[in-house]
């Protein structure tokens, strides 16, 4: 007992020693009040600025999940509370939603984002969330450090992840476009100028080889491909949609170009790629990829492969008529069927349909897709962990399983090869990617290929 007395009254006089007019003060302030002098700095330059910020997300994503960026509008007030927006959906860009925040030490000046909002949704641990991983979501993060304060913006890094945010000021063409719904709009632009021109090339410029431009609007991810001594080389890079453009997580270099931004110009129905010093250079689109069919699935290189019903012929007809029919007899109106990349070996099939009362819907299956070495693609069933649809394991599951049966079967129980076909399709020369069963070529599917 006395030695632990001894003890006890060793730290005490350790600690009396440790009074405050021994600490070295530093233009007379102590270490605490510098901290909380720095802390006050570092929070007013979010607060004074009285617009707000639009904020661009880039979580860090793996191979697996690739994810790139989310807009969000940013307002904080002096005592603790942040109102926000963000495009992470449909409700998510009108619907105000308000939580705590603080700017805390935490190995660095860092800005938390301490009760659930918006930006906690890309690091939700539930699949139902998100569509993430379980238990990580899209590896992004809520609690960041600042990097680098600007005259129009501040730089942070996660804590966690390493994810990148970049608060931007708000100006009032920001805040229209907020009221207007005009982030969303912005990717649906893209995602439908895409669909309409499949294959999308840089203007070569010296120094550069001949590059194409791929969007993946549901992954929010840029794919540059171009061929040097005859083997295709990617980059993809995540993206964000502000006001007209989409700004890139990190600058595309090619030759003499740095890309760090895309612009649609939708008066001349046009896009832009613009460079870090503010260059505009013309994606054109043309009729000719620059990789065959079976490269582009080989390697994932497309945002969808959409099957519409008008562009079918023969026995592909009438697989498409067979599946419409019987979704009909179930009370939905199938409107196409599109295949997407989920992961890095998977895809989806959507089956999107308008059910009896006028509402759209998505009716999810996923499949392993492969390409052998002869180039046969194959679609193998896949039971995923994924929640949110209407079909494979997913809400309300079952709902559309028996209408799709057909469709599914020839899918899973055929090998296909695949080409491009360039003619006169439906009342106009169009270049459609085609499966065809390879034991019979006459049988065929025709897709729209982004």
């Amino acid at each position: 007992m006395k030695k632990y007395l001894y003890y006890s009254l060793l730290i005490t006089a350790m600690l009396l020693g440790c009074k405050k007019n021994n600490i070295e003060l530093i233009d007379g302030k102590t270490p605490e009040a510098r901290v909380n002098e720095t802390l006050a700095y570092y929070k007013s330059t979010l607060v004074d600025y009285d617009k707000g910020w639009i904020a661009c997300v880039y979580p860090a994503g793996t191979s697996n999940y690739p994810r790139g960026g989310y807009t969000f509008y940013m307002k904080f007030t002096p005592d603790g509370k942040v109102d926000m927006y963000s495009d992470f959906n449909n409700n998510t860009i009108v619907a105000k939603k308000q939580s705590a925040y603080s700017v805390q030490i935490t190995g660095r000046p860092s800005l938390n984002f301490d009760t659930y909002n918006y930006i906690h949704l890309l690091a939700d641990p539930s699949t139902d969330v998100n569509g993430g991983e379980a238990g990580r979501g899209y590896y992004s993060d809520f609690e960041f450090g600042f990097k680098k304060i600007y005259a129009d913006s501040v730089v942070f890094e996660g804590n966690l992840y390493k994810s990148k945010m970049v608060l931007r000021k708000a100006t009032a063409q920001d805040l229209t476009a907020l009221e207007q719904h005009s982030y969303v709009n912005l990717k649906n632009d893209i995602q439908n100028y895409a669909l309409l021109y499949p294959f999308l090339y840089v203007n070569p410029v010296q120094g550069t080889n001949n590059t194409t431009v791929l969007f993946n609007m549901a992954t929010r991810m840029l794919t540059f491909n171009w061929k040097e001594n005859g083997v295709m080389q990617e980059k993809s890079i995540a993206f964000a949609a502000v006001l007209d453009r989409l700004v890139l997580k990190n600058l595309f270099i090619n030759g003499d170009i740095s890309i760090a931004e895309i612009r649609l110009d939708k008066s001349k129905n046009q896009l832009f790629l613009v460079d870090k010093a503010g260059k505009e250079l013309a994606i054109r689109p043309e009729n000719n990829p620059l990789e065959s069919f079976g490269e582009r699935i080989s390697i994932y290189r497309f945002t969808a492969l959409r099957l519409q019903k008008d562009n079918q012929a023969g026995n592909g007809a009438t697989l498409y008529n067979n599946t419409e029919t019987s979704m009909n007899n179930g009370g939905r109106k199938l409107q196409y069927i599109e295949i997407t990349r989920r992961a890095i070996d998977t895809v989806i099939v959507n089956y999107r349909y308008i059910n009896s009362s006028g509402s759209g819907y998505n009716a999810y299956k996923e499949y392993i897709l492969k390409v052998n070495n002869n180039g046969q693609v194959t679609f193998t069933d896949f039971v995923s962990k994924q929640t949110g649809g209407n079909y494979n394991n997913y809400n309300n599951s079952g709902a559309v399983g028996a209408y799709v049966s057909e469709f599914h079967n020839f899918l899973t129980q055929n090998a296909f090869d695949a080409d491009y076909e360039t003619g006169n399709i439906n009342g106009g020369v169009q270049t459609l990617g085609r499966l065809k069963v390879s034991t019979n070529n006459n049988y065929f599917l025709r897709w729209n290929v982004n």
